[in-house]
């Protein structure tokens, strides 16, 4: 069941992803992962769970603290901003915050690009290249399994015989 629900995330990462995987946010290089929050700085308990704005340290480079100021609901659904609409396939978005914060659920690259964003959709092109091998092989299989059965004896052995060594041969 996690694999599939990893494989769909994967699949549909234009909806599941909060951003495009190629917009750079320059102010937020290396920002940690953001915590999300059910419980606020005066200890009040909210049932939508929220996220505080990085803020960058004074004097200091690539330390982030969280700016407790104003709390920022994760909302479901949402509607992509024009910062994100660059080359993703979809308007709505699985969940999203609003307007200056950013949400980083696995922090950010050193351009202040989204790592999570990145990741579903770098997760396409393993799937693809998976997809991909798994059909060469099996053509390849089919065609040579059906000629070695066709021709018999003089065409199986030297078949067999090079099966035979990609199974001895540990890659």
């Amino acid at each position: 069941v996690l694999l599939v629900l990893l494989q769909s995330a994967i699949v549909f990462a234009g909806f599941v992803a909060p951003y495009d995987p190629v917009v750079q946010n320059r102010d937020l290089p290396f920002v940690p992962p953001t915590r999300v929050h059910f419980v606020d700085a005066r200890g009040h308990w909210h049932l939508r769970p929220f996220i505080y704005q990085w803020e960058s340290l004074p004097q200091s480079v690539y330390e982030y603290k969280e700016s407790r100021e104003r709390e920022y609901p994760i909302y479901f659904f949402v509607r992509a901003n024009d910062s994100t609409k660059a080359r993703v396939n979809t308007r709505i978005h699985l969940f999203g915050v609003e307007d200056p914060a950013q949400i980083f659920l696995a922090g950010s690259d050193n351009y202040g690009r989204d790592q999570f964003s990145r990741i579903l959709y770098g997760g396409r092109i393993s799937l693809g290249a998976g997809l991909l091998a798994t059909g060469i092989s099996l053509l390849l299989g089919l065609f040579l399994g059906a000629v070695s059965g066709f021709h018999g004896k003089w065409v199986d052995e030297p078949v067999m015989r090079l099966a035979e060594l990609f199974l001895v041969l540990p890659w």
